[in-house]
């Protein structure tokens, strides 16, 4: 079983995916883990705007990697058959949904919410006084995510027809999310 997440930044997806992760009882795969992983594998180096998360000018990635006819879209498909293979896995952002849309063995989430409470969480989260820092860090990390998705899959980020189940995690709460996900889980 496959679980992916794409979020909306002040969403709290990390935490949110750690717990079903662990609710579920398979790995979890965040930012970190998949760096470590890809250091270990030695595919770091030829793709680090990847695991940044950074949409870079395909053009110059095609001569950087040195490969003149490389299929930007076959990427993330790529990279988490050589990580992650055939395993279970919670995975949180970097295109897993895309990587794993044709697997049946996958659930694909979006987490979503009201802007004013994922401002809130951001500011208490960093511990901003000044609201307009958390304003500032929730548009850039959305604009940035939207970019690499898009970069990467060609797709829009957070169009409901790329994922399962969409969910406006700031509604229901980060628990009740979770229940929300294993129901749909149980029913597929």
């Amino acid at each position: 079983m496959i679980v992916t997440i794409a979020r909306q930044c002040g969403c709290g997806g990390d935490e949110l995916g750690e717990k079903l992760a662990k609710r579920l009882n398979i790995p979890f795969y965040d930012r970190r883990k998949l760096t470590e992983l890809a250091m270990k594998e030695g595919i770091i180096d030829k793709h680090p705007n990847f695991f940044a998360e950074n949409p870079v000018n395909s053009l110059l990635y095609a001569i950087a990697s040195g490969e003149n006819n490389i299929q930007l879209t076959d990427v993330p498909k790529q990279i988490y058959d050589t990580l992650i293979g055939d395993g279970d896995g919670v995975i949180v952002g970097r295109c897993g949904n895309f990587a794993y849309k044709d697997s049946k063995n996958a659930v694909r989430i979006f987490l979503s919410g009201d802007l004013e409470k994922r401002i809130d969480r951001i500011c208490e989260e960093h511990g901003y006084s000044n609201r307009k820092q958390g304003e500032n860090l929730v548009k850039e990390y959305d604009d940035r995510r939207a970019s690499f998705h898009k970069f990467n899959t060609g797709q829009a980020w957070g169009s409901a027809r790329y994922y399962d189940l969409c969910i406006d995690v700031t509604r229901l709460g980060e628990d009740k999310s979770i229940e929300l996900i294993e129901k749909y889980i149980k029913m597929v």
